[in-house]
């Protein structure tokens, strides 16, 4: 989500926001405001270090889900009753 802030004097932002973005107190300035994404759970690397490959592989394998020639079980419950199920056919 993304907000913008029109109108902010310069002066407004704490010192050390002027002196990274080289503005000074009697700058007029719009602020956008994009909120980002926690994904510092360390679990997944950044999106831009995915390399095509993986990308593609990726894509093929939600395709194989959607033609019912493999399964996605997204948590431990979903495996367990999976594999005995399988277990019992």
């Amino acid at each position: 989500m993304s907000t913008t802030i029109h109108n902010v004097k310069g002066s407004e932002l704490p010192a050390s926001w002027r002196k990274q973005a080289s503005v000074a107190p009697d700058d007029d300035l719009r602020i956008t405001i994009d909120a980002e994404a926690d994904t510092d759970d360390g679990l997944m690397p950044p999106e831009e270090d995915f390399s095509d490959e993986m990308i593609a592989a990726d894509h093929r394998s939600d395709e194989e889900v959607k033609a019912g020639l493999s399964v996605r079980l997204r948590s431990k419950k979903e495996r367990k009753e999976f594999f005995e199920q399988i277990k019992n056919e």
